[in-house]
């Protein structure tokens, strides 16, 4: 067994960005992220939301295996810290969004962590380096679609 940890923060407001994002609409972005994932991470194919509280979500989602290291269906209980990060429990781990925050209220970064245990893995195997290399494609991907879509419901005025 071995516990596979990696993390990937990107900046919310490059200086390209339109429109620049404030800090309490990328909770809100990352509240419709717990209830409704399929919207922003791809290989989530479904999600039922089992039951909510103002400081946790429990909810059931479902991975298409074919997109990502991730397979099945999963029940996460997600703990909140408002306006900061959703702690994402798995039974293989832990998934974190984090909002983080520069010298000035629109330099905001968010970051996604992943540790994860893989039974049938070895340290300092091959097939662990195979994995690692999975959920760093994977949670790239993952930060940046999910700022694409803040931002996109952003423009829509849906946050």
């Amino acid at each position: 067994m071995v516990l596979l940890s990696t993390a990937h923060t990107r900046p919310l407001n490059p200086p390209s960005a339109s429109p620049i994002l404030n800090a309490d609409q990328v909770w809100a972005g990352l509240l419709l992220k717990c209830r409704r994932p399929q919207e922003f991470v791809a290989p989530i194919v479904a999600c039922e939301v089992l039951s909510e509280t103002e400081k946790e979500i429990v909810r059931m989602v479902e991975f298409d295996p074919s997109k990502g290291p991730m397979s099945g269906k999963v029940k996460e209980t997600i703990d909140l810290v408002r306006g900061r990060r959703a702690d994402f429990h798995q039974p293989k781990g832990l998934i974190s969004n984090i909002v983080s925050s520069g010298e000035t209220p629109t330099e905001l970064y968010l970051t996604f962590t992943f540790d994860m245990e893989e039974a049938d893995i070895e340290p300092g195997s091959k097939e662990e380096k195979e994995k690692i290399a999975e959920y760093d494609a994977s949670g790239i991907k993952a930060v940046d679609h999910s700022i694409k879509v803040i931002r996109e419901m952003v423009v829509k005025g849906e946050i």
